[in-house]
């Protein structure tokens, strides 16, 4: 029997490994995998997004989104956007140079992640699906 601290120990180490791969390979890109995450996210939200949807999204605090977004900008990837009503609020937005990057990099990213779970056939993965499922309620 396996017991939680060894399981705690193995997701983390799967946590750990992929993250490496995909940082890997975003590396040629000058991307990192937490850069690479804000602009997937803004691309899938349609090109902008409000901070705090970005922070929702990504799972992290808004000091971490804002720092990324910093970065992001100066790489002029992204820009920040005022609200037209609400000065409180500030959207990121892809740039030209931001959307044509993650056009260029996703590939990279789905290689990666397909040939880590191409390890596992097709019940191990729904299993381990619903196992991660569980776990996450």
């Amino acid at each position: 029997m396996v017991e939680v601290c060894e399981l705690i120990d193995l997701l983390n180490h799967v946590e750990q490994n992929i993250s490496r791969e995909i940082e890997d390979a975003l590396k040629a890109h000058n991307l990192s995998l937490a850069k690479y995450n804000i602009l997937k996210a803004l691309a899938e939200g349609g090109g902008r997004l409000p901070f705090s949807t970005l922070v929702e999204r990504l799972g992290c605090v808004r000091s971490n989104v804002t720092g990324l977004i910093d970065r992001l900008q100066d790489d002029h990837l992204v820009r920040r956007v005022d609200h037209p009503e609400d000065r409180r609020m500030l959207f990121a937005e892809l740039t030209d140079e931001g959307r044509a990057l993650i056009i260029a990099t996703a590939p990279h990213y789905d290689a990666v992640i397909n040939r880590i779970f191409d390890r596992l056939d097709t019940q191990q993965r729904d299993t381990l699906g619903d196992l991660l499922k569980t776990l996450a309620q």
